[in-house]
């Protein structure tokens, strides 16, 4: 067994994500956050 020390001086690094689509029956509507500032979606 060894070991070995030093610093890394070059990296690559990739990501993958799988989303599943689906449609929506109901209607879609914001609604503001008082928590967030933000208008959210209220589904």
């Amino acid at each position: 067994m060894s070991s070995m020390a030093g610093h890394l001086e070059s990296a690559a690094v990739s990501a993958t994500k799988e989303i599943m689509l689906v449609p929506f029956i109901d209607d879609v509507r914001r609604k503001y956050s008082e928590e967030t500032g933000l208008n959210l979606l209220d589904i």
